[in-house]
């Protein structure tokens, strides 16, 4: 059970290390050669894509879920009104 949990914290600082060391790496090869950066230079803009990609679909699932929770709460106000009208 604890398994589960720790798992996916292990391989995130994993992830977020090799992340680190790929960055830093980039840098020094930028840093190295004068003018004249090569495809390590578009790392920079795919990390944007890809964080503006992990925002849109939080945002998506986010709103889904509310709208999820938004109709069952619109159901459960429907069945006390339609209660309400019978009992009166």
């Amino acid at each position: 059970m604890i398994f589960k949990r720790v798992l996916p914290l292990v391989l995130a600082a994993l992830a977020g290390l090799v992340s680190g060391m790929y960055i830093r790496l980039g840098f020094e090869i930028v840093k190295g050669r004068p003018f004249s950066p090569g495809g390590e230079a578009l790392f920079l803009p795919l990390v944007g894509l890809l964080l503006y990609l992990g925002y849109n679909i939080g945002k998506d699932d986010f709103i889904r879920e509310f709208s999820k929770v938004d109709r069952k709460i619109d159901m459960i106000l429907d069945r006390a009104m339609k209660q309400g009208g019978k009992e009166a």
